[in-house]
């Protein structure tokens, strides 16, 4: 037990901290991501069914704000929120930071939530930065030219689209935030944010009739991790048209005169559903409608 607890104390263990109430001591830049998430309320110092109101409650949070290190604690978190590079968001999947934003209620909480979303992009960003520059290479010294070195070559120059299918059957199994329905809206909403710049802050979904989403507010504004959660589902329910998706993409490229080298990957997150939509699919999951469509993936 003494090994143990020297050996807590020497990797700065959050959850001891926190069980001897030494909240002062306490870094959140060191936090681990589910560490964060499991205990936000408790770290916020705010109430688990209330929310904070009123100037008073915002600044020092309504579940103990006579108490000095906890509300310094919650005033440490929201600068750090500030800066997303200071946050830690390695352990927890996009779709649940996505959904999460959804429910939060109290500022501070959608600050974190925010944060999260902002840091776990940055780290995407980097991730990718090395994977498309192996890619580059492969392609480079493969020459291919078939519809699978279309794709990478897409991929590696980040020129693809999120789309979510937000279909009635993408509820019927497990429970929120891991219903299809909540991967398929928050990933796509991800790669909106990791995209090359020519197709960023844009996804697609599809029901009954296939839509295009700009994730730019007034004025040009972009929008944040809940606010392109709502905009999608604005639109879901109802039944799939996966051919009326190419359709649609088909005509704004004509309509935007893309280049052939910038056609985008539709990378569509589904639970696959909608092969009777079309007959020309044959049961296979891979779509091309013809040499002047958009190649297309699903995951």
């Amino acid at each position: 037990r003494q090994l143990n607890a020297k050996l807590n104390e020497r990797l700065d263990v959050p959850e001891n901290k926190m069980c001897a109430h030494r909240w002062d001591e306490m870094n959140p830049e060191k936090f681990p991501s589910m560490f964060m998430k499991k205990t936000a309320k408790a770290l916020l110092n705010e109430k688990v069914k209330k929310s904070p109101s009123g100037s008073y409650e915002e600044e020092y949070g309504n579940r103990h704000p006579e108490n000095e290190q906890r509300v310094g604690l919650r005033k440490r978190m929201r600068t750090m929120f500030c800066d997303p590079s200071r946050v830690n968001a390695k352990q927890i999947f996009p779709h649940e930071i996505a959904y999460n934003s959804t429910k939060a209620t109290s500022t501070a909480n959608k600050e974190m939530q925010q944060a999260l979303w902002d840091s776990k992009c940055l780290d995407t960003l980097e991730e990718l930065k090395v994977t498309r520059e192996k890619i580059a290479a492969e392609i480079e010294m493969a020459g291919g030219a078939d519809m699978s070195a279309a794709v990478r070559k897409a991929l590696a120059s980040g020129n693809f689209i999120g789309c979510a299918d937000v279909s009635a059957s993408m509820t019927w199994v497990d429970k929120p935030p891991n219903q299809p329905l909540n991967i398929a809206m928050g990933l796509t909403c991800f790669l909106s944010e990791i995209a090359s710049p020519a197709f960023r802050d844009i996804a697609l979904s599809f029901t009954t009739e296939p839509r295009m989403f700009s994730f730019k507010g007034s004025g040009g504004r972009k929008m944040n991790v809940s606010e392109r959660m709502g905009e999608i589902s604005k639109y879901s329910g109802g039944s799939t048209n996966y051919e009326g998706l190419h359709d649609a993409v088909i005509d704004i490229c004509k309509a935007h005169q893309v280049k052939d080298d910038d056609i985008p990957v539709i990378v569509v997150f589904t639970d696959g559903n909608f092969d009777t939509m079309d007959s020309s699919m044959n049961g296979y999951s891979y779509y091309s409608r013809n040499t002047n469509s958009l190649p297309a993936t699903e995951v």
